[in-house]
């Protein structure tokens, strides 16, 4: 097993895995599951991509 950060070279094999996570697992869940590979290139990698380095994190931050 190796552990590789998400990145667009892989997305083929990441789009498979991803998508073929269950919805809701153990209270986990997957919002990509099923999703198309179209999609998943256009959309879902970026924004996986994106959870690296987020933009605007104390808007992220629920206060108590």
């Amino acid at each position: 097993m190796e552990l590789r950060k998400i990145n667009k070279n892989d997305a083929k094999s990441q789009w498979e895995y991803t998508t073929a996570l269950p919805t809701d697992e153990n209270g986990l869940s997957n919002p990509y599951n099923g999703v198309s590979y179209d999609d998943y290139i256009e959309k879902v990698l970026l924004t996986l991509i994106s959870y690296e380095h987020p933009v605007n994190m104390a808007s992220l931050i629920k206060t108590v």
